[in-house]
């Protein structure tokens, strides 16, 4: 194997992957990941305030039945 594949071939062997949810177009559509690191970044909110609130909404939206 190449040296430039080793690195991509190590990592590949140790992912996991996550399963598909029909319901990640409404987080990508309503912004809520790049809105969120927005307000992190210019003080709006704090890291764990930002990630608390994410973690919320992703659980209602991913989980829904």
């Amino acid at each position: 194997m190449k040296e430039v594949y080793r690195g991509f071939s190590g990592a590949a062997k140790r992912v996991k992957s996550t399963t598909a949810s029909s319901q990640w177009t409404t987080i990508e559509g309503d912004q809520t990941i790049p809105n969120s690191s927005k307000d992190v970044v210019v003080g709006n909110t704090g890291v764990k305030e930002s990630a608390k609130s994410i973690n919320g909404h992703l659980e209602q939206v991913l989980n829904k039945k």
